[in-house]
């Protein structure tokens, strides 16, 4: 009897095992800007100083997010920034790269039990300067962008609809970024654009 309920029961367990459907993990597009011209500055290197500290823990999530703003920043550097001088420095300087998760409030009457409600909000903004540091260490000229997106997520989102929707936000914040710092690079780095 105990042979026979052994057998059954790693029957049952064999049977429900092989019925899992194993969750498809999202693979999502590397964020890159090569498909833009290069801003060719007259300096002898390209630098990065990061003073934006995300707390790693919600509200914030940059740390959840498939490219975080700081490595969006980074690519966007390393992509559209080329040093073409013999001496000097242009240093990306990152002081916000944030994302944050701020809960909204539910409908909780009966009408709002049968709708789709949105159930969370998030905010990410960027604001990085160019700075262009002179042979002697003096700042020669500098270029700011700062810009931020919002987006909110329904209650039913599964989580890769929402690493999706976080991916595509960061994108359109680079996007914006690179359009706002190319402006600005035009406006007051004109006498270091090669």
């Amino acid at each position: 009897m105990s042979v026979c309920r052994s057998l059954t029961a790693l029957f049952l367990t064999v049977y429900l095992s092989a019925c899992e459907t194993p969750v498809q993990m999202l693979e999502l597009p590397q964020l890159t800007f090569g498909h833009l011209p290069i801003l060719s500055i007259n300096v002898a290197k390209v630098d990065t100083l990061d003073n934006y500290r995300s707390p790693g823990k919600v509200p914030n999530i940059e740390h959840m997010l498939p490219t975080s703003p700081v490595i969006g920043l980074e690519r966007w550097a390393g992509d559209r920034l080329k040093a073409v001088g013999k001496a000097g420095t242009l240093r990306l300087i990152i002081n916000d790269a944030s994302a944050i998760e701020t809960p909204l409030k539910k409908d909780t009457s009966l009408r709002g039990t049968f709708t789709k409600q949105q159930s969370q909000r998030y905010d990410f903004s960027i604001r990085a300067s160019l700075v262009v540091v002179d042979a002697g260490g003096r700042v020669a000229a500098t270029a700011v962008a700062a810009v931020r997106r919002s987006v909110s997520v329904a209650e039913d989102v599964t989580l890769n609809e929402r690493k999706k929707i976080w991916f595509e936000a960061v994108e359109k914040l680079l996007v914006d970024y690179d359009r706002e710092m190319e402006k600005n690079v035009r406006r007051y780095l004109v006498d270091w654009l090669h």
